[in-house]
């Protein structure tokens, strides 16, 4: 399952799903359809039913809760990190594997 979502991260070629689909979005926002934009990211790991945010920053963690929310599901105290391009998203993803 890791594998399929990010895959090979040093290697294009072997790029999982996040990557390829960072990838996808910051190029439909280049099209004159999208004249402005705030696009941001978390990275949220479940793991034996425990959740985990993998781009808390060394913080102390607080309980993580998947509620429903007025726009459907989401995930209480999830961190989010502004992201500029699929680089961006790229580095967060790396600096996650390794905590």
């Amino acid at each position: 399952k890791t594998h399929t979502m990010e895959g090979n991260l040093a290697n294009v070629d072997d790029h999982g799903v996040i990557p390829r689909s960072a990838e996808a979005i910051f190029q439909e926002i280049q099209k004159p359809d999208y004249q402005s934009h705030h696009i941001t990211c978390s990275y949220l790991e479940i793991y034996n039913e425990d959740l985990c945010d993998l781009l808390n920053d060394g913080k102390k963690q607080s309980k993580l809760e998947i509620m429903e929310g007025k726009n459907g599901p989401f995930c209480r105290g999830l961190s989010e990190k502004q992201v500029t391009s699929a680089a961006d998203v790229l580095a967060l993803m790396a600096k996650a594997q390794h905590q």
